[in-house]
Formats: structure tokens, C-alpha cells, sequence
């Protein structure tokens, strides 16, 4: 029993760890998008970039024994999140200042 509460206190760091490289992914993710709001010339959806981060994420999962599915789903939700997110703030919010940004999803 003492094996399995170690097991699961080790998952639940992992888990801490897993979350706030979320959050330091977000807030990075916030920073660009800043710099796209304010660059016109910058695109806002690069189909390129897309498909590179999906082979990096299915290469380094599958070198890590991770199955490729399982990584894609992820990165797939995570973009989703960010289309959500991008879809709210283009509704002029106090995040925008005021403006309706570019839409890319």
C-alpha cells in the first residue's frame, strides 16, 4: 500500500510540473499573439508552422515511447483552446483593447 501512495504522490507532482508548463506555454502563447494584434503583416494562421510543431510533438512523443495519437490528441485540443480563446477575444474585449483582431481558426 505504502507503493501505491508514493506511485500516486509522484503522479501528482508530475501533474504540477504538467500544469505549469501549460501555463508558461499560455503565457507565451499570449505574447505572440500580441505581437500578430499588433503587426498586420504578421499571419495569423501559418499552416506551415502547424504541421512542423505536429511532427516535432509525434517525433519526440514517439522517441519518448508515446504513442503518436496520444500526442496529436493533446496538441489538438491545445489549438483547439486556442481557437476558442481567439474566437472570445475577437468580440472586442478589454483584451484586444477594444478591437476585433484578426481571426486565424
Amino acid at each position: 500500500m505504502e507503493e501505491l501512495k508514493q506511485s500516486r504522490s509522484a503522479i501528482d507532482e508530475i501533474d504540477r510540473q504538467l500544469l505549469a508548463l501549460l501555463a508558461r506555454r499560455m503565457e507565451t502563447v499570449r505574447s505572440v499573439a500580441k505581437f500578430k494584434r499588433e503587426n498586420e503583416d504578421a499571419p495569423l494562421h501559418d499552416p506551415d508552422r502547424e504541421h512542423k510543431v505536429f511532427e516535432f510533438w509525434s517525433r519526440e512523443g514517439e522517441s519518448l515511447g508515446l504513442s503518436t495519437y496520444f500526442v496529436g490528441r493533446i496538441l489538438k485540443e491545445l489549438l483547439a483552446y486556442l481557437c476558442i480563446l481567439n474566437t472570445l477575444f475577437s468580440r472586442g474585449s478589454r483584451l484586444t483593447g477594444g478591437r476585433s483582431p484578426r481571426l486565424w481558426c
